[in-house]
């Protein structure tokens, strides 16, 4: 298990602060991540004015893995800046970024030949075994317009919508990743379409997923994160029109 609790600012600890305090710190880290963004010249975020209340509905350890999420993104932000102002993309940015959040979590790759599967511009994800997602990478953020509040306090079923095959799929799979003897898998899927969810010009996408790593507690060994990789593009018209069952 990852000690989300750990990361966070001294004063939100054993929520010393009380609930606005952590309210607080979620708003102003998102800030800080969406500064960065607009550094990045990615496109501009959609708000949808709802993501303070979700937040404040959340039970207390998934406000601590968003919290977690926002203070280890907005380290890296700082650390990044600090060593390269002018570096913002393409694959050793990435990596560094990547390599960052594991150490940051107390993660390691249980397979670091991983690295040599990932191309410049692919995605990279990082879950727990709850299907949570702590950290992705800025090259997501071309693709997604969601606001990093709403992207946190919400799960990837309720942002997109997707075939009903491949949700299946994931569900069954992700139980397999956590045994003992699992390596580096490639997800057995095609490119499928990912539809915007509540964004009202909604936006249709393909992501064409790659691999799935198990991740470890650096001190325990036990896996209890994973690594998704995959690339993603935006989908044609002739696509888009398409009758597919999407849930």
């Amino acid at each position: 298990m990852i000690a989300y609790q750990n990361l966070l600012h001294p004063s939100l600890k054993d929520n010393g602060s009380g609930e606005d305090g952590l309210v607080r710190e979620f708003l102003r880290l998102a800030r800080v991540h969406s500064a960065y963004l607009e550094q990045l010249n990615f496109p501009q975020r959609l708000v949808s004015g709802r993501s303070e209340e979700q937040f404040r509905q959340l039970p207390v350890m998934r406000k601590w893995q968003v919290l977690a999420d926002l203070t280890v993104n907005s380290e890296i932000i700082t650390e990044m800046v600090e060593e390269d102002p002018s570096s913002s993309s393409g694959r050793d940015f990435e990596f560094k970024c990547f390599d960052k959040a594991l150490r940051k979590f107390k993660l390691k790759l249980k397979d670091n030949d991983i690295f040599s599967k990932i191309d410049a511009d692919d995605i990279i994800e990082i879950y727990t075994h709850e299907g949570i997602q702590i950290y992705r990478s800025w090259s997501c953020f071309k693709f997604c317009r969601y606001s990093v509040e709403d992207l946190l306090v919400n799960n990837w079923q309720t942002l997109y919508s997707r075939p009903t095959y491949v949700v299946n799929y994931l569900m069954n799979l992700a139980p397999q990743i956590f045994q003992p003897d699992c390596e580096t898998v490639p997800y057995d899927l095609h490119e499928y379409l990912i539809v915007e969810k509540f964004i009202s010009e909604k936006r249709a996408l393909l992501f064409q997923m790659k691999y799935a790593s198990p991740l470890q507690n650096i001190e325990t060994g036990q896996t209890v994160a994973f690594v998704s990789t995959g690339a993603m593009r935006f989908a044609p018209e002739s696509v888009i029109g398409a009758n597919v069952d999407l849930i």
